[in-house]
């Protein structure tokens, strides 16, 4: 099986300078767990279900925080044709 398989072409993102706020919008509008964050078109990190929760849990302010802030950067990425 390979990655193609399984994914998901229509993958939902955001911009580094969007808020927390936005990027939960778009989670529960689209029932997904992880938003795409690109910069100019080229991939700058992820925003999960967890970032959010640790954000909320830490006392952080969804509304002002910056994605740019606490997304996750350190990501790996693989084509379409790689095995599982």
């Amino acid at each position: 099986m390979q990655v193609r398989d399984i994914m998901h072409a229509d993958v939902k993102t955001a911009a580094p300078d969007d808020s927390f706020e936005r990027v939960a919008t778009v989670l529960r509008e689209h029932s997904i767990s992880s938003v795409v964050i690109l910069d100019g078109g080229t991939l700058a990190g992820i925003v999960t279900e967890r970032d959010l929760e640790n954000l909320v849990a830490e006392g952080g302010d969804a509304r002002s925080t910056k994605v740019a802030a606490r997304m996750t950067t350190d990501v790996d990425t693989v084509g379409p044709k790689t095995d599982r």
